[in-house]
């Protein structure tokens, strides 16, 4: 089973973090070329954001660190998994980044 691992070390510059801490995304199970398989995705992702990038004391996540996480998490698909992910949203893809589209 693909699993993503996501180390909060790259997240410490965006929360205070007292030690660091492995993120696990099971998505072997997800066809990132639908939209069903994307939207479980994120679901996926956010909720292991959520829990990486809510401060202590604070029920609310630091949104810098959610944006971060993300961005990480999709860094470490593969290319052509990247390029499933950005078609099924909308989004371009560029070397490691996914783009969301202009506002016309």
């Amino acid at each position: 089973m693909r699993t993503l691992v996501l180390a909060s070390i790259a997240l410490m510059a965006s929360v205070s973090v007292t030690h660091a801490q492995d993120y696990r995304i099971r998505f072997g199970d997800l066809d990132l070329s639908t939209a069903e398989g994307v939207a479980s995705f994120d679901a996926r992702l956010l909720r292991q954001a959520r829990g990486a990038c809510t401060v202590t004391g604070s029920r609310l996540p630091n949104s810098r660190c959610l944006r971060a996480f993300h961005e990480e998490a999709l860094a470490l698909l593969s290319e052509r998994q990247r390029q499933d992910y950005a078609r099924v949203r909308g989004e371009t893809v560029s070397a490691r980044t996914v783009t969301p589209p202009r506002s016309q």
